[in-house]
């Protein structure tokens, strides 16, 4: 099959952007054609008035993209137009033009853009659902997309058109949730549940996996964005808690964001913590640090689809911390490969940590199951079977459709 992956690329690359190379280069591997058309975002939230009004009907709807994905779909003659991200630039005028050409559109949410200005549901330190269950104007009223006035209002118009025409149910064939939890949401926010399939991310299982032998100096690790809805400021003040009983446990923290330097002051502050920065790793020097610790601490506080890092965490047998929102629960097994905390509570994360540490004669089993869960469920090879079969469901289906409008 030829198929067109079509992504906006962010700003701050990150689980998106590795999931699609991921799935280009599986595809390639399986014998099929793959070509990208992608846009990248600009930091337009930043420019004059003038620049953000013409920007902002861009967002809307983008003639330019519509013209450029026309001319690759002419020349390339897709079988299958598979959508990722299409905010800021590409916009749902790529979907146009796959209804328009006869091309199948399949779309993985990796989000929860199609009714949320940010993509994370989640404001000012809390979970908000107010675009889901009212209007997309309130976005605007919150400045939620790009902290901007300007930049909010054109992604409320666009969001609100397409909900009004129905774009999304009518244009797209069907759409890849990554969890139980996100498929939920987009069914409540008026997506068919016919038109929605659970495929969770794959990942690699070839690589070595660490020890099963009862951890003699117990570590823990984070690894993801320095940011408020990531957990870390309740991280940081779970470990405070939980050091006064175990000061012999280290804390790395690998990854950079907004509060890094809220981070590097609260190491500071507390210097008696045994915290270790590391900043950005490369993927070898990330996996090294991953396979010698004890736990993964995932405390998000925004709803999470299906994390990478838990799955090349589990893979390489190291079970997980996390909390109890969004997507997690569907992939830690609450004390089998990890275990599960409320989130957004210090006190909770630090019970479960002593929890932990006074349980460590049961990690050889929860890193043998925490391999084998990956096995089972995330191997990159039943990954990308799963989406070739949807695509083949959708071709069979067109072709039904077809046979019975000529009989």
């Amino acid at each position: 099959m030829k198929i067109l992956l079509t992504h906006n690329v962010y700003r701050e690359t990150g689980g998106e952007e590795k999931g699609i190379e991921r799935m280009a280069f599986d595809l390639k591997a399986r014998g099929h054609q793959v070509e990208f058309f992608r846009e990248f975002s600009q930091d337009w939230g930043k420019k004059g008035i003038a620049s953000k009004l013409r920007t902002g009907l861009q967002i809307v709807y983008s003639w330019d993209n519509l013209k450029k994905i026309t001319t690759i779909c002419r020349e390339y003659q897709p079988d299958f137009i598979h959508v990722h991200n299409l905010f800021p630039f590409l916009t749902p005028s790529v979907c146009s033009v796959g209804k328009q050409m006869g091309i199948p559109i399949v779309q993985t949410l990796h989000n929860f853009r199609l009714f949320c200005l940010n993509g994370l549901l989640y404001r000012e330190g809390n979970v908000c659902e107010l675009c889901l269950k009212g209007s997309l104007l309130n976005g605007t009223v919150h400045r939620c997309y790009q902290q901007g006035f300007i930049t909010s209002g054109a992604m409320s118009l666009t969001l609100c058109l397409h909900r009004m025409l129905n774009t999304w149910n009518s244009k797209i064939d069907r759409f890849i949730a990554l969890s139980e939890f996100s498929r939920n949401k987009f069914v409540e926010n008026g997506i068919a549940n016919e038109k929605i399939e659970v495929i969770p991310n794959g990942i690699d299982l070839s690589g070595d996996c660490a020890t099963d032998e009862i951890p003699s100096s117990p570590s823990l690790v984070y690894i993801g964005r320095l940011s408020e809805e990531k957990g870390i400021r309740t991280l940081l003040k779970a470990f405070a808690i939980f050091s006064t009983k175990r000061p012999d446990v280290p804390l790395h923290v690998v990854g950079t964001g907004r509060l890094e330097r809220e981070v590097r002051n609260f190491k500071e502050e507390n210097s008696n913590l045994k915290i270790f920065l590391h900043g950005y790793l490369q993927a070898y020097d990330r996996d090294q640090l991953l396979k010698k610790s004890t736990f993964l601490m995932f405390p998000s506080e925004c709803y999470e689809n299906c994390p990478y890092v838990i799955l090349e965490s589990l893979s390489l047998g190291i079970p997980v911390i996390g909390s109890d929102r969004g997507g997690i629960p569907e992939l830690i097994n609450d004390g089998t490969t990890g275990y599960l905390f409320e989130s957004g509570s210090p006190s909770q994360l630090n019970a479960v940590l002593v929890k932990a540490m006074e349980n460590l004669s049961q990690w050889p089993s929860m890193t043998r199951n925490a391999r084998e869960e990956a096995k089972a469920r995330f191997d990159k090879k039943v990954w990308i079977e799963r989406i070739e079969n949807l695509y083949k469901s959708i071709l069979k289906s067109r072709n039904s459709e077809l046979i019975a409008n000529l009989d």
